[in-house]
């Protein structure tokens, strides 16, 4: 069993892109973010909550949500990113019906000096992800975190 707990876990919200038909128009998009430090390194995990209304997705927001958690917990150095879609708000039968798993990407940028761009995405196990860390990237307890309100979106 792992014991190791990040030293942040909260809920992030930010602006996400909002719908097509309606330009200018930004949602309120959620994601729990996880921040341990490791030797000489801070390991930062987006988790999906698998919750309808939840806004954009940690993947069509990544290189924002990079950005901004380096700016706000001000991080620096180097960072192993990972995004996580859990899966465990889905019904079983729908998981089977699409054929969805729980899945964790290592997920690299290119930093300019002002915000992250071009991210890149390496599918790996859960139990990579985990060894890594040296922690669990189980859900339990993330309905009762604390929300952190990402301002000025990141316009790329």
């Amino acid at each position: 069993m792992r014991l190791r707990q990040p030293y942040i876990d909260l809920i992030g919200i930010w602006k996400g892109f909002g719908y097509p038909d309606r330009r200018n128009f930004q949602w309120d998009s959620k994601a729990r973010i996880r921040i341990w430090n490791g030797n000489n390194c801070h390991f930062v995990v987006f988790s999906d909550l698998d919750e309808p209304d939840s806004g954009t997705s940690i993947t069509n927001s990544s290189e924002n949500l990079a950005t901004f958690i380096r700016r706000d917990f001000h991080l620096d150095g180097t960072i192993l990113w990972f995004e996580h879609y859990p899966r465990h708000n889905t019904p079983e039968c729908i998981r089977q019906a699409n054929h969805w798993q729980e899945e964790v990407s290592l997920v690299s940028y290119t930093w300019d000096g002002q915000k992250y761009l071009s991210p890149r995405w390496v599918y790996i196990k859960r139990e990579a992800a985990e060894t890594m860390i040296d922690a669990s990237l189980e859900m339990e307890g993330y309905r009762s975190l604390s929300s952190h309100y990402f301002s000025c979106p990141v316009l790329i």
